[in-house]
């Protein structure tokens, strides 16, 4: 009799677990609520679209306070503080050796997609570029530390960094440089804030493209919910499911960009040499847009 009791709990205690969601800690370094992020949209489909093999699932918070940097989120899986953590980074070869990148491009790609803010001065001077050559002759205007400054100037261009990022934009219309480049979902955003910056304008002849694929990371030691984020965000890219996010958080802003009526050249990224190219083949293409 005892034996069968001691059987029943255990069956019962197992049947509990099996059915206990997984916990996963969510972060950001955005101030809005995750429920107006989009890559807390895309988490939960590819966790929804793999319910079925994994279970169910629950997507906590941090814990209250101030909205971390991207670098105090890097050591926060690093050091796996909390329970299956996981954010959204730009990938380089440094962050793929010490967390697990989960290689399906966050954005589809579109921050590799760079265009940017310029001076009447500097306006005039890229309408005329055509070839690489002059294109190498630019100055380039970036944020101190930004990863997109160390891959700018490994790919052989000239770059003057601010502290500042309001004061990136007074550069730009003050002839501190020739252009400065942000990712073609953030240029009509950007544009409407910045009205107050005398003499600022926007080029709309040139986008310099280099891969800069942002991937969920977490810890090594979380494969398993790796693997799953992995294999559902393929199932919903597949379904349309992603795209249709994807249009409704970013569609209209690169679609002001206009990056199909502009001279695209394209570099490799130096900074992501150990990364296979497989999620390339998730990235936008912009004369579909």
């Amino acid at each position: 009799m005892l034996r069968i009791i001691i059987l029943s709990i255990a069956i019962f205690a197992l049947n509990v677990f099996a059915a206990a969601p997984t916990v996963i800690t969510f972060g950001s370094g955005e101030i809005a609520p995750k429920e107006e992020i989009y890559e807390y949209h895309l988490l939960r489909l590819a966790l929804d679209a793999t319910k079925a093999e994994y279970g169910d699932y629950e997507i906590r918070d941090l814990p209250k306070g101030d909205v971390p940097t991207y670098s105090r989120l890097r050591v926060f899986a690093e050091d796996n503080q909390f329970e299956n953590f996981v954010y959204k980074d730009s990938a380089s070869n440094d962050i793929l050796e010490k967390l697990h990148g989960v290689e399906f491009p966050v954005d589809l790609g579109v921050t590799g997609y760079r265009v940017g803010f310029v001076s009447p001065d500097s306006k005039r001077k890229l309408e005329k570029i055509e070839t690489l050559d002059d294109l190498k002759q630019l100055t380039i205007i970036q944020g101190r530390g930004w990863l997109d400054s160390e891959i700018l100037k490994k790919i052989g261009f000239k770059v003057v960094e601010g502290g500042n990022i309001k004061g990136l934009f007074y550069m730009a219309a003050n002839d501190r440089g020739d252009i400065f480049l942000i990712g073609a979902n953030e240029l009509g955003r950007e544009w409407k804030k910045n009205q107050d910056v005398k003499y600022l304008n926007y080029d709309q002849n040139v986008c310099i493209y280099y891969p800069l694929p942002k991937f969920f990371f977490l810890n090594k030691k979380n494969k398993v919910l790796a693997d799953r984020i992995d294999k559902g965000l393929q199932i919903a890219y597949e379904s349309g499911a992603v795209r249709k996010l994807w249009d409704e958080y970013y569609g209209e802003a690169v679609r002001f960009s206009a990056l199909n009526k502009r001279k695209i050249f394209r570099f490799e990224n130096p900074v992501i040499s150990s990364l296979r190219k497989d999620y390339e083949r998730f990235v936008i293409n912009p004369e579909l847009l």
